[in-house]
């Protein structure tokens, strides 16, 4: 796989503990795997969860997590990911917390 090298400048804020990187260098990649949008969603696309953001955070990664496996990859080669959130206020802690854990 790619080598991955994250970089946080030490002239920026510390974004460690909001679980980012401000730059991700990527050296010699062999490939690149994209994966599309997704959502915590049963294989019969059946909405796990509804309400309980924690949970549906964890089978989302869950989810990403057997699509990078299936492409050769995982959760510890991912350079980018966009997380959309409805409610911000309430959500981006619990999301937060969860992607930590992954």
């Amino acid at each position: 796989m790619a080598v991955k090298e994250v970089i946080n400048p030490p002239e920026m804020w510390n974004a460690t503990p909001r679980s980012y990187s401000h730059v991700v260098k990527v050296n010699n990649p062999q490939s690149l795997i994209f994966v599309a949008g997704m959502a915590s969603v049963s294989p019969d696309i059946q909405v796990i969860a509804p309400g309980d953001i924690e949970v549906q955070t964890r089978t989302t990664f869950e989810n990403i997590r057997k699509e990078l496996a299936a492409a050769g990859a995982e959760m510890s080669d991912i350079v980018d990911m966009t997380v959309y959130l409805v409610d911000v206020k309430n959500h981006q802690w619990p999301v937060r917390k969860v992607r930590e854990e992954f």
